[in-house]
């Protein structure tokens, strides 16, 4: 393992373009990832960057689909480096129990990989694997979008939204 500072540093100091290629393929450890999981990996892409959760209190949460095509991009990112690398996204001083610290560090190796052009060398590296993982996401968001948008999928979490409201509504007057 080597950590993504060391990494920035070494692939810096190469002079052109093939030997920054062949010290990205140096790290490369998996050149296949079994489909199973491929789909979990969509799926925690999907979940994460598509839904928006909002808490009302203990009992009551309520997820619903809201897009955001640059947080999927970023976590399709951090899946290729943390899945087929031997990159380590967090830096080895970092705190792994402070959620804000890992997220610092997550955002900083991503900004360094597109800054200086890694990602694109890791996804050409990957090649038909990257294609593999990328129709995978397609096919999860355009499902999500499909079960999303269909009338009774929209009906049910629009009378969800209203059942908690009304929930609320009557625990307020009771009290």
């Amino acid at each position: 393992m080597i950590t993504y500072n060391n990494f920035v540093g070494e692939f810096l100091l190469k002079k052109d373009d093939e030997s920054r290629k062949a010290y990205v393929k140096q790290h490369i450890i998996k050149d296949y990832l079994p489909y199973s999981l491929k789909m979990s990996i969509c799926n925690n892409i999907v979940n994460t960057a598509d839904y928006k959760h909002i808490v009302l209190d203990e009992e009551h949460k309520q997820d619903y689909f809201s897009p955001n095509t640059a947080m999927r991009y970023y976590l399709f990112v951090l899946a290729l480096i943390q899945n087929y690398t031997d990159i380590m996204c967090v830096g080895s001083e970092t705190n792994t129990s402070d959620p804000e610290a890992v997220g610092r560090d997550m955002m900083e190796i991503f900004d360094r990989f597109e800054k200086n052009g890694i990602t694109t060398i890791l996804m050409e590296c990957l090649d038909k694997e990257y294609r593999s993982l990328e129709t995978v996401l397609n096919m999860k968001v355009a499902d999500t979008i499909q079960l999303e948008s269909n009338l009774p999928s929209y009906l049910n979490t629009k009378l969800d939204s209203l059942r908690l409201v009304a929930e609320r509504i009557e625990n307020a007057s009771n009290q």
